[in-house]
């Protein structure tokens, strides 16, 4: 028997970037800028949802759930997804990562940093771990649930303008390099239980 679940998930708010930033952000004021200026979940976004019982078995593993409902500012957003059946009744705790891993290995997923983005967080330039959560099992849709989940961000994302007809170095700006200490792109792996752990990135 299939059954639609929903959940509630949330954007940390201490954080500067959200999952995906809207394409019309305004020039930057003068001087250097610290905060992101306007994020939001985007409608076509999708998690991973991993729930562990109370005995340690994971009954949902890398579960997608796709955006249900969004609400008014964007940085919260209700999840849902069919299962293939009820979970059990009793106690769990969930873990969460957008986007959804391109492989596991146990707890350890892993994700793809584009070495070319265009502009957006999402997309696979922002990569995103759930602070661990303990719940019931989730229920159909009528059902409040009672599990709710904040997103913590593991990339810094870097985002500049230059403006359109300013001359700013006497004379026009053609081609910009960036250069980096360490590597940026690559493929990523993060722990999904634990989002203060940081990341490893291979093939750079």
């Amino acid at each position: 028997m299939y059954r639609l679940f929903v959940f509630a998930i949330s954007l940390a708010l201490t954080l500067l970037v959200s999952c995906t930033a809207k394409d019309t952000l305004p020039h930057p004021d003068p001087g250097p800028i610290t905060d992101g200026r306007s994020t939001s979940w985007s409608k076509d976004d999708r998690i991973a949802l991993w729930a562990r019982n109370e005995a340690s078995e994971f009954t949902l593993s890398a579960q997608p759930f796709q955006i249900y409902y969004r609400g008014v500012n964007g940085s919260e957003a209700y999840f849902s997804s069919t299962l293939p059946q009820a979970m059990a009744e009793g106690r769990y705790t969930y873990y969460a990562t957008y986007p959804q891993p391109e492989s596991l290995d146990g707890t350890k997923a892993t994700f793809t940093i584009p070495s070319i983005q265009d502009g957006r967080v999402g997309n696979g330039a922002d990569i995103m771990v759930a602070t661990p959560a303990e719940a019931s099992q989730l229920g159909p849709l009528e059902n409040n649930p009672d599990l709710s989940l904040t997103m913590q961000h593991m990339l810094h994302v870097l985002r500049f303008y230059i403006p359109e007809g300013d001359n700013v170095l006497g004379e026009p700006v053609e081609r910009i390099v960036i250069t980096m200490p360490q590597q940026v792109a690559g493929r990523a792996t993060a722990d999904i239980t634990d989002p203060d752990g940081g990341m490893t990135l291979a093939e750079g």
